[in-house]
């Protein structure tokens, strides 16, 4: 796989995040999360950790799409 350096960034591990919501935010998987990092255990990061994170096109989020009054 090619990772455009354009599309990598360094997020903060913040509390209360896990694995699994840092790739789904960024559309990528644990694995590579995991491999990026070289993260021993992925079910131990911590608070103030750096991570690199090549995103997708943008960060994914969830937006409120009912009607506008």
């Amino acid at each position: 796989m090619t990772t455009n350096t354009a599309n990598i960034t360094h997020y903060t591990v913040k509390s209360g995040d896990t694995l699994t919501a840092i790739a789904a935010r960024f559309g990528t998987t644990v694995e590579q999360l995991v491999k990026w990092n070289n993260i021993p255990n992925p079910d131990l990061i911590k608070v103030g950790q750096q991570l690199i994170v090549a995103r997708a096109d943008s960060p994914q989020e969830t937006r409120y799409t009912g009607p506008v009054r």
